[in-house]
């Protein structure tokens, strides 16, 4: 899949609507938890994953996005996102994407 450039992010996100739930895998990275905190300021419910605690992801936790240590695919599938976002450090290989496309 190839990246969204940002008029396609805002066309997706418009799709959603508010309140709907997103699953970022590396949450705690520095573009990962930026577009946590958007989808959080846009009325969405933020969920998601990451290998190491970190400040961004306290930051997103303390706003009541449930980011989860470690990537297991049971996680991602609790939360039943709309979307599923990984980042470009996350090997497409790992549990969670793979769980995800299944």
């Amino acid at each position: 899949m190839s990246p969204l450039n940002p008029v396609q992010l805002s066309d997706l996100l418009q799709v959603l609507g508010p309140g709907r739930s997103v699953y970022l895998v590396g949450s705690g990275g520095c573009g990962m938890s930026g577009l946590g905190h958007l989808l959080l300021d846009l009325g969405h419910t933020v969920a998601g994953s990451d290998l190491t605690l970190n400040e961004e992801i306290r930051r997103l936790r303390a706003r009541g996005a449930l980011i989860h240590i470690g990537h297991r695919g049971e996680q991602l599938r609790d939360a039943r996102p709309a979307l599923v976002v990984y980042s470009s450090a996350i090997r497409a290989s790992s549990v969670a994407p793979l769980c995800w496309r299944r």
